[in-house]
């Protein structure tokens, strides 16, 4: 009888531990898999605001080669815009990029004041990256906005007209799980249609 209670015993020690241990291996598994999900999409987001940056860049460029003040003033649109502002992302999340630009203008503010030349951001281009390329060949998630300001190194009083050919970018890229990608791109114009990227960086 003892010898009895003693495999039984030693039956259900080796079941816990079989038990353990495939939670263990399950949990694991699962762990590397969240992992690797989170590293794509925040890859993507950041390859997505590279992307979202050059179509903006490429739509200024095109609609506007001899100055932006119509893209400032918001008369010329880009090309590249959704039919809403409050999109939904796959993973079911809104963005209401109204009050996005309420943030991004807020946040501009606080960084300091430069008067009546003070930036005024400007909601220019968005959408789903999944049809940036207009053809559906981008398969994507991620949503990207843009946003437009004058130059506030210009002392023309106007942050709505270009003065000195040289205009802010920028751009955000909304990824799942929440991932939020941003960069800031300073353009300038040394002749029609000829842009140059004087500064590009990435910012929170």
């Amino acid at each position: 009888m003892t010898d009895r209670g003693s495999a039984l015993l030693l039956v259900l020690i080796a079941a816990a531990l079989l038990s353990a241990l495939g939670a263990g291996l399950v949990m694991m598994g699962s762990t590397e898999a969240t992992i690797s999900a989170n590293y794509r999409t925040t890859a993507e987001t950041r390859y997505a605001v590279e992307a979202a940056a050059e179509r903006a860049i490429e739509d200024l460029v095109k609609i506007a080669p001899w100055s932006w003040s119509g893209a400032l003033s918001g008369a010329i649109p880009s090309t590249f815009a959704d039919a809403t502002t409050t999109p939904v992302l796959a993973s079911n999340q809104r963005i209401d990029l109204v009050a996005v630009t309420a943030d991004v203008q807020q946040q501009s503010d606080a960084a300091g004041s430069w008067g009546a030349n003070s930036p005024r951001w400007r909601l220019f281009a968005f959408g789903p990256l999944s049809s940036i390329a207009g053809s559906g060949s981008v398969q994507s998630s991620a949503y990207l906005a843009t946003w437009i300001a004058d130059d506030p190194a210009e002392t023309d009083g106007d942050p709505l007209a270009d003065a000195n050919g040289r205009i802010i970018v920028l751009a955000k890229a909304f990824g799942l799980f929440g991932s939020v990608r941003s960069v800031s791109v300073t353009l300038g114009r040394s002749a029609p249609g000829v842009v140059h990227v004087l500064a590009w960086q990435e910012v929170e």
